[in-house]
């Protein structure tokens, strides 16, 4: 299945698709559309849980796109993803860039130094 992205709405920095929950003449607030959809389809989303994207495209509306995951998994989730994407830059820079002090590796993806040193030294332990 494919996502479905539609040309309309707003875009928030984030890549969210924010849209009228109604008529602004009736009170209508920007919304994400995400999470609009996910109502329509499973009802409100409970207290503490967020709605997921499985196919990490933020600005998907398919309903067969979405989970719900508890506030604290999602985070994990987004950070766990977020380190491996970092992990992979900083060794791609580290082999191809032999040239880079790991300082200056460090500052291009806003780590501490030592973050580079610990990436290099568990992949070569791996």
């Amino acid at each position: 299945m494919t996502c479905i992205v539609p040309d309309d709405g707003h875009r928030n920095k984030d890549s969210y698709i924010r849209v009228l929950d109604k008529p602004r003449k009736d009170g209508g607030k920007l919304k994400m559309l995400h999470r609009i959809e996910w109502e329509k389809a499973h009802g409100p989303i409970p207290e503490g849980y967020e709605v997921n994207h499985k196919c990490k495209n933020r600005q998907c509306s398919n309903v067969n796109h979405l989970e719900l995951l508890a506030r604290s998994e999602h985070r994990a989730k987004d950070n766990a993803e977020r380190y491996r994407d970092r992990t992979h830059g900083i060794l791609v820079m580290a082999y191809k860039r032999p040239d880079l002090t790991q300082n200056q590796i460090a500052k291009h993806f806003g780590v501490a130094q030592s973050t580079v040193s610990k990436t290099k030294k568990d992949y070569t332990n791996a």
